[in-house]
């Protein structure tokens, strides 16, 4: 492979380091796996090619996890998301205005409602057709379709990514975008996958952070830091995250052939039982700087 056809969209460095052919473990939609370059730079891996947009909503079945309904564990984790982002909030605030990027079906909104009654909460998930839902008496806004939508949102106290901007085929714009909507000094704050964590290195391409092919890019600690700086980002921290659910999606994908992976299904006894199977090591993970998954926070700079 030529440097010359590589970009890390991370860094924006243009040395690759390592080519790694990655299936789809979790929903089989696609026959054959998507190349990953890893740059030699920051250690951040980027899709290669990069899929169109078509191609990548075609990557999300009715099936995707995100867009099903709430079960009593993803009620539990909406819960704990709001815990979290409470710690980065001013002590006190009663009327928080929260703008949830890739916001699915909307349950950590849902939420946010229940727990600041006084706030008002803007959701966005991409779509082919634009719309626009009510919840809460309207302190609950959802948009849905084209980024266009995010010009009807006025400035916020803080925007919030779970497990978004490693979807994103252009993360520095998009971020950039983001950052337009952030009042002074507000807060971004979100969980990516970490792509230097012992996980990645000990299970490689059947790491659940791959999530191919619908991951475009998938940051190191160096890559996530270097490009929320160049988008304008201050105050960057990153603390390690203990994440069950995805080393059961590593154990889910470690079982499979990978010239025939026939997918993993969250829910049922076999599901609960991976769940059960990584708890140890994602809370052994999570005091080290090399667990699989981040949390990250930063502000607007004013």
């Amino acid at each position: 492979m030529e440097e010359t056809s590589f970009t890390c969209l991370a860094c924006y460095s243009k040395s690759p380091k390592l080519k790694l052919a990655v299936p789809d473990f979790e929903y089989s939609v696609i026959a054959t796996g998507v190349n990953y370059v890893c740059c030699v730079d920051c250690e951040s891996w980027t899709q290669v090619p990069m899929p169109s947009d078509q191609a990548l909503n075609s990557f999300y079945p009715k099936s995707y996890h995100s867009f099903l309904p709430a079960s009593f564990l993803s009620r539990y984790r909406q819960k704990m998301r709001v815990r979290r982002l409470q710690k980065q909030l001013p002590p006190g605030l009663k009327a928080p205005t929260i703008l949830d990027f890739g916001c699915g079906q909307g349950m950590f909104l849902d939420a946010l409602a229940e727990r600041f009654p006084e706030g008002r909460f803007f959701g966005y998930e991409i779509a082919d057709q634009d719309k626009v839902e009510k919840r809460f008496g309207g302190r609950v806004t959802i948009y849905r379709g084209g980024l266009g939508l995010l010009s009807s949102i006025g400035p916020v106290d803080t925007i919030t990514l779970n497990h978004v901007i490693e979807h994103m085929p252009e993360p520095l714009s998009t971020m950039r975008a983001l950052k337009a909507l952030l009042r002074p000094e507000g807060i971004l704050e979100g969980q990516t996958p970490n792509s230097d964590s012992y996980e990645r290195r000990w299970l490689g391409r059947r790491w659940s952070g791959f999530h191919a092919p619908r991951h475009t890019v998938i940051f190191s600690r160096k890559g996530l830091v270097t490009l929320l700086t160049k988008a304008g980002y201050s105050e960057v921290q990153l603390c390690s995250a203990m994440n069950p659910a995805n080393w059961a999606i590593s154990f889910g994908s470690l079982l499979q052939n990978p010239e025939r992976p026939v997918g993993i299904k969250r829910s049922g006894v076999r599901w609960l039982s991976l769940v059960i199977m990584a708890v140890i090591p994602s809370l052994m993970e999570s005091f080290t700087k090399k667990a699989g998954y981040v949390d990250f926070h930063a502000r607007c700079k004013s």
